[in-house]
């Protein structure tokens, strides 16, 4: 009895660590993100027509691929390089730094699509002409990711998940409303509205943590070369990663070529990828804290092997769910005109599994700095992508589309947790931390 008393105090003092250092504002605020922007898919659904779902999900597909190269990684160098032990000036430049470079390259790239638009066509109608109004989104979403990065850095979760409840409930209000009056391009105006007021609502919150931008020194040389080499390639890496699983989306367009197959796909994937926000919020929460221990071998060893043990049965639980219930789950929510989704859907819940496992590894392996491991597995994984789709959805169609991810995620997170064992052993040791 006295055991268990014990394990109990323990358990309960664990969990009273976990709530002050604001792990469940991330994790409660992440899940109501993602129900919200779940709810948000779903009424845009029954707003537009299927044609029209598929043309504003294609467009959208294609804009998400070119936001992967937003400020050429240097948020992600943001994060890393503010949570390092340096002096508070240095902090500074770095943050400014990091502002006006990624504020011209968003810049660039808005002003490069909605002037490509006009020369190129997609191979979906209609689709060019949308993403070149979304153009202009990509510096909004840069300011809105660079204030949650400096909330991050400070620690601040409970402000910081009160950012993203205030994008998501503002996106389902304004993009839902504008959906409903004005079809697609209701849809986009909303978004940007709720850009607009999420922007607000950070500056707010940046001035209460007296956040400053005022540098009295420049950069060094040798820390703009350090930052934009870490920031490029975990750019580079991570975008390789997204493009694997948006590239589906964008093949079935290709190869279909109908606006019905691309909207059925996309709803197959809704909750697959909604539920990516589980492993998104515990990573967000613990990434701090690996990055502080990323020179303790004993300290990363114990908690990786935790994280990564307990997270493979939460992810295969809910996978095992949704495969069970997929057929009702389809028709409840989008009824019979998407029953072509079950098959895919099936698949993809699978995925989500391996997908969400890889996730942990290869931010984990950011964290130790060990860029070229992520690297290895990005490519790796974007070239049998490419394979498998171009071999199995001309013959297979959607299921086709959705058996490919899957044997990515599964080889992507083999090659990933043997990458990261092997980063961790050649860490320092510094001593073993009590388990």
């Amino acid at each position: 009895m006295r055991l268990r008393g014990r394990l109990i105090d323990k358990v309960r003092g664990k969990i009273a660590l976990l709530a002050k250092r604001g792990f469940f504002h991330i994790f409660v605020a992440g899940a109501i993100s993602k129900l919200i922007a779940f709810f948000s898919n779903i009424a845009i659904v029954w707003f537009l027509t299927k044609d029209d779902y598929g043309v504003f999900s294609y467009a959208n597909n294609v804009y998400t691929i070119i936001a992967l190269f937003t400020g050429f990684g240097l948020l992600t160098g943001l994060f890393q390089f503010c949570l390092e032990k340096r002096p508070s000036e240095e902090v500074r430049a770095i943050s400014w730094y990091v502002l006006s470079r990624g504020m011209a390259i968003d810049v660039c790239l808005s002003a490069a699509i909605m002037t490509s638009m006009l020369f190129v066509s997609l191979p979906i109608e209609s689709a060019g002409k949308y993403l070149g109004i979304l153009g202009p989104m990509l510096v909004l979403d840069y300011a809105y990711q660079y204030c949650a990065v400096v909330l991050r850095v400070r620690l601040e979760n409970a402000l910081y998940s009160a950012l993203q409840v205030t994008y998501s409930l503002s996106y389902l209000i304004l993009a839902c409303s504008g959906a409903a009056m004005g079809g697609i391009g209701g849809t986009i105006v909303g978004r940007y509205l709720a850009y607009a007021l999420t922007i607000a609502l950070a500056s707010f919150f940046l001035r209460r943590i007296d956040f400053s931008l005022r540098a009295r020194s420049r950069l060094s040389r040798a820390i703009r070369a350090d930052l934009w080499r870490y920031s490029t390639s975990t750019q580079v890496s991570s975008a390789l990663n997204t493009f694997t699983y948006l590239l589906d989306v964008f093949l079935v367009g290709l190869f279909i070529a109908e606006a019905a197959s691309v909207a059925t796909y996309k709803v197959a994937t809704l909750i697959p990828e909604g539920l990516l926000f589980i492993p998104g919020a515990v990573i967000t929460f613990a990434m701090p804290y690996f990055v502080k221990h990323n020179r303790d071998r004993g300290w990363t060893s114990v908690k990786s092997r935790y994280l990564l043990g307990g997270s493979f049965v939460l992810y295969g639980a809910l996978a095992a769910l949704l495969i069970l219930f997929a057929h009702p789950i389809i028709l409840l929510l989008w009824g019979e005109a998407y029953l072509d989704a079950v098959l895919p859907f099936r698949l993809l819940a699978l995925s989500f599994l391996f997908s969400a496992m890889r996730t942990t590894c290869t931010n984990l392996l950011c964290t130790l700095r060990a860029i070229r491991s992520n690297l290895v597995i990005s490519v790796l994984s974007l070239i049998v992508n490419v394979v498998l789709c171009i071999a199995l959805i001309p013959s297979l169609g959607i299921a086709g589309a959705a058996s490919a991810p899957l044997i990515v995620s599964i080889v992507a997170f083999g090659v990933a947790a043997l990458l990261l064992a092997r980063a961790i052993h050649a860490l320092p040791e510094e001593g073993l931390v009590d388990a």
